[in-house]
């Protein structure tokens, strides 16, 4: 069964659509995307924002998928999803649908977009920012949101496609300091990212990339325009919007989860940030949620098509 959060279409070429969507996986079955008679059919950017699948993709040996992986998955290549032990799987997947490429586009991404790509764990901090972004957008509405949530998705493949060719920081190789500071606030960013749900205190953050709490301070504010502790709150805020989708939790569990100490800081933090209460937020997008009727589900017997056959 899949149930689609955020869906748009009619984005600027040579975008199509991006959705972001929960799917759960029975125990024993098999999740089956064909890739066939698909409208726009094109090349799919799936982040994994949450998962722990066996995947096979057109003829070849299965994959591993977790949570924070990202996949380029070319036209017309078939696949099929199974839960990676003896127990139902629910994934949660941003996608973002890439059409014809116009004429003139960069021979190098187009070369990359036509083949699969697995990254495993590739989604980094300037990922999660521009997803988080992304859903504001989609939250809001706000007018021209078309065109911005256009130009976040063709930032976010850009940066997947730079982590492709192992070049994403060569930009600023030409500043030493510069290089420097971007890369003590990726340090910090990833260091946030992996323990948000933990309490912290900015002795433990600095303490982790070697430099004292002063100038941290002062280097996340000059380089992010955001404290320390600012963007700590926004990892939390996302990371218990993602959360929310799972009905099966609690908004004790919830907030735990996300690093608030008590059920009451998280419920008015969220409402402060988001400007409705949790279980508001929770209602409001299950009620939004749509289902995705090409998504089908097939015994474990299934015999691969080759890439070609899809």
């Amino acid at each position: 069964m899949g149930r689609i959060l955020h869906s748009i279409d009619r984005l600027p070429p040579p975008l199509v659509f991006a959705d972001e969507r929960t799917t759960l996986i029975p125990r024993g079955e098999s999740l089956y995307i064909p890739n066939r008679g698909i409208p726009h059919r094109g090349i799919k950017l799936l982040y994994f924002l949450q998962a722990d699948l066996q995947m096979h993709i057109g003829g070849a040996s299965p994959i591993r998928i977790r949570t924070g992986d990202i996949l380029v998955v070319p036209r017309r290549v078939m696949q099929v999803y199974r839960p990676a032990g003896n127990t139902d799987s629910l994934h949660h997947t941003l996608r973002i649908l890439i059409g014809a490429t116009p004429p003139g586009f960069d021979p190098l991404i187009e070369s990359a977009l036509e083949d699969i790509h697995h990254l495993p764990d590739g989604m980094t901090p300037r990922h999660h920012e521009l997803i988080n972004r992304l859903r504001s957008e989609l939250d809001d509405r706000p007018p021209g949101h078309r065109f911005a949530i256009g130009g976040i998705c063709l930032d976010l493949a850009v940066n997947t496609l730079r982590c492709i060719h192992k070049s994403a920081t060569s930009a600023d190789s030409g500043d030493p300091a510069g290089a420097a500071a971007e890369l003590h606030i990726r340090r910090v960013k990833e260091f946030l990212l992996e323990n948000y749900e933990k309490p912290l205190r900015l002795e433990d953050i600095a303490w982790s990339v070697r430099l004292s709490r002063e100038y941290l301070a002062t280097l996340f504010h000059k380089v992010t325009g955001l404290t320390v502790f600012d963007y700590l709150l926004q990892l939390r805020v996302e990371a218990a919007k993602s959360h929310l989708c799972d009905t099966s939790l609690t908004i004790h569990q919830i907030a735990a989860l996300s690093g608030f100490t008590s059920d009451s800081l998280f419920c008015r933090t969220f409402k402060r940030v988001t400007g409705v209460t949790p279980s508001a937020y929770r209602r409001r997008t299950l009620q939004e949620a749509g289902f995705e009727p090409a998504l089908r589900y097939q015994p474990n017997r299934l015999s691969l098509v080759s890439a070609e056959e899809a």
